[in-house]
C-alpha cells in the first residue's frame, strides 16, 4: 500500500492522524507511529527510491521527532561501503532526490 498510487495517500493520513491523537493524548509518541518509523529507517533505500512510497518518506522525515530522525540520519549518511553507496544511489535517484534535501534541511531545524 505504501507504493500505490493511491495507498500512498491513505498512509500519510493515517499517519497524519495518529502523530494527532498522540500529541493529544500526551507527549508520548504512539507506538505504532514508532514501528512505523522504524519501518521507513529499515527500509529507507528501497522506499526512496519508488515513486508513492517517496513521497510517504519525505511526510515522514518531516514528522519525526528528534530522536527517530537521528536514527535515519545514520542509515542515509553512514560512512560504510554499502551505505555510502545507498547515500549516493538516492542523491541520483529521479525519486530519492526529493528526499535527501528534505533530510538535510530537516537536520538543520534539528541543528544536528
Amino acid at each position: 500500500m505504501i507504493n500505490d498510487e493511491f495507498g500512498n495517500f491513505v498512509i500519510q493520513a493515517i499517519l497524519e492522524h495518529f502523530i494527532s491523537m498522540s500529541k493529544r493524548k500526551s507527549k508520548v509518541m504512539d507506538v505504532r507511529v514508532s514501528c512505523f518509523y522504524e519501518f521507513i529507517r529499515l527500509n529507507l533505500g528501497k522506499l526512496c527510491k519508488q515513486q508513492y512510497s517517496s513521497r510517504v518518506v519525505e511526510k515522514a522525515v518531516e514528522t519525526m521527532p528528534k530522536e527517530q530522525f537521528e536514527k535515519v540520519c545514520v542509515v542515509f549518511m553512514k560512512n560504510s561501503s554499502k551505505k555510502s553507496k545507498m547515500y549516493r544511489e538516492i542523491m541520483l535517484d529521479s525519486y530519492g532526490n526529493y528526499i535527501a534535501p528534505k533530510i538535510m534541511e530537516m537536520v538543520k531545524v534539528f541543528a544536528l
